[in-house]
């Protein structure tokens, strides 16, 4: 019988999975640097105005409003970290994410995902509660 021939390994594309888990290596990697002295003051204040605007009840657009409640929310995520990332020298990004990934192990995303369904649900229940007594009390 031949020898069995093996075709070599594709090249994937980066599926959501993986994404989300370098967002969450990314995350602890600001984490990390918030802690340290040598991250420059500046990335650390948009650090804490960007968390600051997420446990904010004042927000520029109120996430009640469908999908573009929560626009507001993913376009202050976005800057926020890439200008953080941009103000952090890439020495020291580098060294954090470093120390992120020998934290990360390779079964937390299951554990945020579930979490962070956890919390929509939660939301949603909370939105749909909300409504049901505004519209009791309306009549």
């Amino acid at each position: 019988m031949p020898p069995r021939r093996t075709a070599p390994p594709q090249k994937r594309s980066r599926s959501w999975q993986d994404q989300a888990e370098e967002l969450l290596v990314e995350v602890r990697a600001l984490y990390l640097a918030s802690k340290d002295p040598r991250t420059p003051l500046l990335a650390k204040l948009i650090a804490v105005f960007v968390a600051r605007y997420f446990a904010s009840p004042i927000q520029l657009i109120p996430n009640w409003v469908p999908v573009i409640g929560y626009l507001d929310d993913l376009v202050v995520a976005i800057v926020g970290l890439r200008l953080i990332r941009r103000l952090i020298p890439s020495l020291l990004m580098d060294e954090y994410l470093g120390r992120a990934r020998q934290l990360t192990t390779p079964n937390s995303l299951p554990n945020a995902a579930f979490a962070l369904a956890t919390v929509g649900l939660f939301g949603l229940l909370m939105a749909m509660l909300v409504w049901a007594i505004i519209h009791f009390f309306r009549g």
